[in-house]
């Protein structure tokens, strides 16, 4: 995009609590539970791995979600906690970090997002410049690729959250309109629209801020 990125870091430690880097438990058991002890090991630290291997980005999204440090490091917690409970149905192969995000996606959606709401008004905490990778070619992005981060941050903080959502899943971390429409529980045709509303409503408040920064420079 022609800036330099800074990229979005997920610091807060990972606990027990969430189901990551805990005591198996197993104190030697022997014969069958010996077994399953060594097989929920084997599965605790696959699911580890994948985690680790996705938690900056699932911190990224879940800033563009929340809009605030604090709920998006709650948020993630709560994601991470509900994909260790959940792990057992995900299908070896199968694409863990879109499977993340429906997680995440849907916690937002029916338990942050309403919270949110009603705090409506209240102070949040300044959301740090995390940066874009390259936009999608499209030519509706087309000028997009020349606006400064800081710029690109703001203007998307101030979208409506259904559009914000969409484009951040789509834009910023690369989803397909079949994995978008799983994880929003809406029609590919929904997403879409609300995919190219978002666009241009981003464009427009890029555009508009230029033209403000010009006249009073």
């Amino acid at each position: 995009m022609g800036t330099a990125r800074t990229p979005t870091r997920y610091t807060s430690k990972v606990s027990r609590s969430n189901g990551c880097n805990g005591a198996n438990g197993s104190n030697g058991a022997s014969g069958s539970n010996g077994r399953a002890a060594k097989l929920r090991a084997q599965r605790r630290a696959a699911f580890e791995r994948l985690m680790m291997e996705h938690l900056d980005s699932a911190y990224g999204g879940a800033l563009r979600l929340t809009r605030s440090k604090a709920e998006a490091e709650n948020l993630v917690r709560e994601t991470v906690g509900r994909a260790m409970q959940g792990f057992d149905h995900f299908r070896p192969g199968a694409n863990f970090k879109a499977w993340v995000f429906d997680i995440m996606t849907n916690l937002y959606v029916s338990e942050h997002q309403p919270r949110a709401r009603q705090r409506a008004g209240a102070e949040r905490d300044r959301m740090p410049g995390t940066g874009w990778p390259d936009l999608p070619p499209d030519p509706q992005l087309k000028g997009l690729r020349r606006i400064r981060a800081a710029d690109l941050q703001k203007a998307l903080a101030e979208l409506p959250s259904e559009l914000r959502t969409v484009v951040m899943l789509a834009d910023e971390q690369g989803f397909s309109y079949e994995e978008i429409a799983s994880m929003m529980r809406r029609p590919i045709g929904a997403v879409r629209t609300r995919l190219h509303r978002g666009r241009r409503m981003l464009v427009h408040r890029l555009q508009a801020g230029a033209r403000s920064r010009y006249y009073t420079s």
